[in-house]
């Protein structure tokens, strides 16, 4: 069987493997794939077979959502298991301890609170009403800049 880059697969008796994709086009000889409960693996297909999975059965957040995009290489896959270690890592009491909340959390909350000072429903309604598109795109511009939650593409 032949199997191409993208494809969702799942090993025919390692079921703790979890869903696979196919990382690069197979050969006539191995194919090698991100299992999300194992990592990378490199199957022999003269001795298994991944079974293709399609539709609903193919989606998992692991897999939609943990490509590390690398620029000279193209895309690598982390597990999820590697990912909460990397984050505890660098936040060791998780999403409720202080480093955490310092380095992600307070400048965001600060964001949500300018947002609702200077583009709240009453602010944004009254700028719509009177059309002054250049105004709301000032405010929503003091907004983005005190966060990284958008980039300018090639900055």
């Amino acid at each position: 069987m032949e199997y191409k880059k993208g494809d969702r697969v799942k090993h025919p008796t390692k079921d703790d493997w979890g869903l696979g994709e196919v990382l690069e086009d197979s050969n006539s000889e191995t194919v090698k794939v991100f299992f999300v409960g194992i990592g990378d693996k490199t199957l022999s297909l003269s001795y298994v077979q991944p079974i293709k999975v399609e539709g609903d059965k193919a989606k998992h957040p692991v897999l939609d959502n943990l490509k590390i995009k690398l620029q000279k290489t193209g895309t690598k896959y982390q597990s999820l298991s590697k990912s909460i270690e990397l984050f505890l890592d660098k936040f060791p009491d998780g999403f409720y301890g202080e480093k955490f909340n310092k380095h992600e959390r307070e400048y965001k909350d600060k964001a949500h609170d300018l947002a609702l000072e200077v583009l709240g429903q009453q602010h944004l309604h009254s700028l719509l009403e009177s059309a002054d598109y250049e105004e709301i795109v000032k405010r929503v511009l003091k907004i983005v800049n005190v966060t990284n939650l958008i980039w300018v593409l090639g900055s």
